[in-house]
C-alpha cells in the first residue's frame, strides 16, 4: 500500500491522466477506456473478533473507487491499468490508502484459436477463475479467502480452443495472506499453471497449480544453518468448478496447499475450499449464500519452542440478498459469521465473530458521463 502523504499526488496524476485521455478522444475516438465503482459500505460487527469486527463493534464506513482504463494501442495491442482509494472511519479516525493494483501490456490473438499474452502487474493466475474483486462481479460483500493472491509482477499466456482453456504464467509472489508468516514474502519467480474444460455449456471444471518460495530473505540468519529463503517452498493445487442453469449459479473451488517449516522440520498441510450459490428470483433480485474453510500457515520463528507454531483453520458462512435498482447500481446487505480452529490454543482467546453489513455499488463508464460516444 502507499502511504496515506502521496494520496493527493495520486488523485492530482489521475486527474490530469483523465483530462488528457479526454482531450485525445477527439483524435483517436473508440481507442481509450476509462471505467470505474464507487462502493459505499456500513458495518456493525461484534467486537472481540480477530477477523470480523471493525472499529471496536461500533457502526463503521468505508468508502472506496475503483478505476481502470484501456488504451487500444493497435488492433493487437493494448495498454490498461487500474487503481484502487479505500478510505475507512475506525476507531474514531479516518485513514486512507491507496494501491495501483494492475499496469500491463496485452497482445490479442484476432484468429482461431484464440490466445493473449500479458507482461507487468498482473492479475493472479492461480486466482482468476473464482475472482471477487469487484463488487459487480461478487454477489456478496466478503471476498472468498482460500486462495489470496497480492498482484504479482510477472508473464502471462492464457487462451481457449473450443471446449478447452489454458493459462501459464511466471509470477514473482505468492498466494498467500502475508500477515500470518513472519515477514511479508520476498520476489521470487515461480511458474502459475491452470487449464480447464468445459464440457456443457454453462459448466466448467478447472485445475491450476502453483509452486514457489513464500519467506522472506531477511530471515537468512533465523533459517538452519546452511539453508536459503529460497530452499523453503509452498505448493498449492487447485479444483475449480462453476455451473449455471437458468437463474441458478454454483461456483466451488477445493484447495491442497503444503508448506515446508524451516523451524519444525516439517510440511504444514492444509485441504481448503468454498462454496457458493446464487439464484436469481427476478432480474432486478437475488440471493447468495458461500460458505469456505481455509488455513493460515504460521510459520514460526526459531527463537519459539518446536511444535508450537499455532496452525489456524477458520470457518466463514456468509448470506446476503441484493437488489439492482438500475444496470450500474446495485445494494447489497449481508450477514457473516466465522468460527476458529486453532492447534494449542484455547477457544476464548480467538472468540468467532459476527458481521451485519450493507453495500452499494455503482459503475460508471467516464465516456458516457462525458456525453461522449467513446
Amino acid at each position: 500500500m502507499i502511504p496515506a502523504k502521496p494520496i493527493r499526488i495520486l488523485i492530482f496524476s489521475v486527474s490530469a491522466w483523465w483530462v488528457l485521455t479526454v482531450s485525445s478522444v477527439a483524435i483517436a475516438q473508440e481507442r481509450f477506456l476509462v471505467e470505474g465503482i464507487l462502493d459505499a459500505e456500513v458495518y456493525k460487527t461484534n467486537d472481540d473478533s480477530y477477523s470480523l469486527s471493525r472499529n471496536n463493534g461500533d457502526v463503521s464506513y468505508l468508502g472506496r473507487l475503483q478505476l481502470w482504463s484501456a488504451w487500444q494501442m493497435t488492433t493487437n495491442l493494448q495498454l490498461y491499468a487500474m487503481g484502487e482509494i479505500e478510505t475507512e472511519d475506525e476507531y474514531g479516525y479516518q485513514s486512507t490508502e491507496s494501491e495501483l493494483t494492475q499496469l500491463a501490456l496485452r497482445y490479442s490473438s484476432n484468429s482461431s484459436p484464440f490466445y493473449y499474452i500479458e507482461a507487468g502487474k498482473i492479475l493472479p493466475p492461480i486466482a482468476v477463475a473464482t475472482d471477487r474483486r469487484l463488487s459487480t462481479q461478487n454477489p456478496l460483500i466478503s471476498e472468498p479467502n482460500i486462495i489470496y493472491a497480492p498482484y504479482p509482477l510477472g508473464i502471462l499466456v492464457a487462451g481457449s480452443v473450443g471446449w478447452f482453456d489454458y493459462r501459464a504464467a511466471l509470477v514473482d509472489l505468492p498466494s498467500i495472506l502475508p500477515e500470518y508468516l513472519p515477514a511479508d514474502p520476498s520476489s521470487s519467480y515461480r511458474p502459475d499453471l491452470g487449464i480447464g474444460v468445459s464440457p456443457l455449456t454453462g459448466l466448467r471444471f478447472g485445475l491450476a497449480y502453483t509452486k514457489g518460495p513464500f519467506l522472506n530473505k531477511q530471515q537468512g540468519e533465523q533459517l538452519p544453518e546452511g539453508s536459503d529463503w529460497k530452499d523453503f517452498d509452498q505448493r498449492l493445487w487447485a479444483l475449480e468448478v462453476e455451473f449455471s442453469r437458468g437463474y441458478l449459479e454454483f461456483t466451488g473451488e477445493l484447495v491442497f496447499s503444503s508448506y515446508e517449516d524451516p523451524f519444525r522440520y516439517k510440511r504444514t498441510e492444509f485441504t481448503e475450499y468454498f462454496l457458493e450459490l446464487k439464484y436469481t428470483w427476478t432480474p432486478r433480485f437475488y440471493g447468495a449464500v458461500r460458505y469456505q474453510k481455509y488455513g493460515y500457515p504460521n510459520i514460526a520463528y526459531s527463537a519459539y519452542p518446536v511444535g508450537q507454531a499455532a496452525n489456524t483453520i477458520l470457518h466463514d458462512f456468509e448470506i446476503g440478498l441484493g437488489f439492482r435498482f438500475t444496470a450500474n447500481t446495485q445494494l447489497k446487505v449481508a450477514y457473516q459469521q466465522d468460527r476458529w480452529s486453532i492447534d494449542y490454543v484455547p477457544d476464548y482467546y480467538y472468540p468467532d465473530g459476527r458481521s451485519i453489513a450493507l453495500q452499494l455499488s455503482y459503475h460508471f463508464d467516464l465516456g458516457s458521463l462525458l456525453g461522449r460516444d467513446w
